[in-house]
């Protein structure tokens, strides 16, 4: 489970970290972190939808209000309703697929129930998932609201008022969890302006045009301004909203037109639902401005210099190699001529007697045996044999050599890409949420002194479904560049040799990956500067 290496002996090391491309600048990753961006995407799916059949049922009162001329625009969200909730259920199937795939893959049956659970997947999400749970609870209680027939008595809907009061208590929760991203903003301010200062320096950024102020440090401190400056009036509006409807809950005057109070608890309800939508979206732009990545500052040329002297595959094909240049010397050493000195003699026994030797009889025979290497046929092979295989292995190194830099630099490559398509795809989403809140704001635009309603524009509807649907590419494509990021990092780390598991046999994270922090992780030895 991870990237595997190609052999030294002629297969290919290949780019661990893929070609750039896609809207991230990298593949999107398998394995659990693909997991976690999956189920990541169907839930911002449902935020969307969450937000469409809302606005539906905002354009059916006021098409019944006479808001809207006709029902075109009815039409309209209803079909991209539908056409959400298809692509959502899809997406839970593929999704249901995958893990099982993923099972399979640690050895584990498919029937096997699991849950995912990482702290990436809570740092990823953008929208608040209690936000989306409360929205649908009270979309929900707004369509029975609109559509009951008994509501006709003041008693009635006090009791209706009593219910939608349920919901305070969860929505003061949802106020006080975007304090809190609001304050993690706050904190993390400074970070992200130091980040964007170090991406500004980059010789790209100057090539970019327009799109160059997207790294400026002071846009960050001012979209930071405008949301701490509109929090305090979106706590107040929800606020005050839940205080006419404790009214409505309370004895009323007698005199009081049942329907009249009963228009009044929907609109507090519709208000108060759009007012939520709302608070999602500052929500989503205050984690969106929190998020940040690792650090990642490795020249090319200190990378190889480090995966030249931690990686143990590089180790062995320079062993084979040596080897091979090893082979040379024996096969040569077989070669050298051969001189030998030969000496033979003998001393025969008269008659029958052992004992009796004939000297003058005895013979001595000396000779001189000379082996020269052309003589050597088969040594003279497997020398020639073993130069050719030093060669096919020198070759076999260089490519291995060439192949793993290749690698690494194009990982590196990568990593700077996704670092500047992580702050483009950032200003895509900032721009999306200003999308939605213009299009919400033309819904709950009120009428003119000398109107009774205001009238919705002709493409008011087509403009909000676009406007979500923007909304939910840009946060898919966001969060798709933040989880590649962290597989990048992983595979770095992979390429650079420096990979360390811990206990439970999982990857350590080691954070920021600087020539630094990698020296501080390695074991006494040559330093980075000293490897040749």
């Amino acid at each position: 489970l991870g990237p595997v290496r190609g052999q030294a002996d002629g297969e290919s090391v290949g780019l661990l970290a893929g070609a750039p491309g896609g809207t991230s600048g990298a593949q999107e990753p398998g394995g659990f972190l693909g997991l976690l961006l999956s189920g990541q995407k169907i839930r911002n799916q449902e935020a969307v939808l969450q937000a469409l059949q809302d606005s539906l049922a905002q354009l059916e009162a006021a098409f019944e209000a006479g808001r809207i001329s006709n029902r075109l625009q009815v039409l309209q969200t209803r079909q991209a309703l539908y056409n959400s909730q298809s692509v959502l259920l899809t997406a839970r199937e593929s999704w249901r697929t995958q893990l099982d795939n993923y099972k399979i893959s640690l050895g584990l049956p498919p029937s096997l129930p699991v849950a995912i659970q990482d702290p990436l997947l809570e740092q990823s999400r953008l929208v608040d998932p209690d936000t989306t749970a409360l929205q649908k609870d009270l979309t929900a209680k707004l369509n029975t609201l609109r559509q009951r027939t008994d509501l006709t008595t003041l008693q009635a809907l006090g009791g209706e008022a009593g219910e939608l009061l349920k919901f305070k208590p969860r929505a003061e929760g949802r106020i006080r969890a975007a304090e809190q991203n609001l304050n993690e903003f706050h904190g993390g301010l400074k970070p992200r302006q130091d980040q964007l200062a170090r991406l500004r320096q980059r010789p790209e950024v100057a090539t970019m045009g327009t799109a160059s102020e997207l790294f400026d440090p002071a846009a960050t401190e001012s979209t930071h301004d405008r949301l701490v400056k509109t929090f305090p009036g979106l706590k107040s509006g929800l606020m005050e909203n839940f205080a006419e409807i404790e009214k409505l809950r309370t004895p009323v005057p007698a005199d009081r037109p049942p329907a009249e109070a009963r228009a009044d608890l929907q609109r507090l309800a519709g208000s108060i639902s759009g007012q939520l939508l709302e608070l999602s979206l500052h929500q989503a732009a205050s984690r969106l401005e929190t998020a940040t990545l690792e650090t990642i500052e490795l020249p090319p040329e200190t990378a190889l210099e480090l995966a030249r002297a931690q990686r143990l595959d590089w180790a062995n094909a320079q062993s084979r190699l040596v080897d091979a240049w090893r082979r040379i010397a024996v096969s040569a050493e077989a070669l050298k001529p051969g001189l030998d000195l030969l000496v033979s003699g003998r001393i025969p026994t008269v008659g029958d007697d052992g004992t009796d030797f004939s000297y003058g009889s005895s013979t001595l025979n000396l000779g001189v045996n000379l082996d020269l290497p052309w003589d050597k046929v088969d040594e003279r092979g497997a020398y020639q044999e073993s130069l050719i295989s030093y060669q096919r292995s020198r070759r076999d190194f260089i490519r291995f050599s060439d192949q793993v830099t290749l690698s690494l630099q194009n990982t590196l490559r990568v990593i700077r890409l996704i670092q500047m398509n992580f702050e483009i795809r950032r200003a895509a989403v900032r721009a999306a949420i200003s999308q939605v809140d213009l299009a919400r704001l033309r819904l709950n635009e009120p009428p003119r002194p000398d109107q009774a309603a205001t009238p919705f524009g002709a493409t008011t509807a087509r403009d909000l479904v676009s406007a979500l649907n923007d909304l939910l590419n840009a946060q898919n494509d966001f969060q798709s560049a933040w989880i590649t990021y962290d597989v990048l990092r992983l595979t770095l780390d992979f390429e650079l040799g420096t990979m360390r598991l811990n206990d439970h046999g999982l990857w350590a994270d080691p954070g920021a990956i600087t020539a630094e922090s990698v020296s501080r992780r390695l074991p006494p030895g040559p330093s980075l500067t000293s490897v040749n």
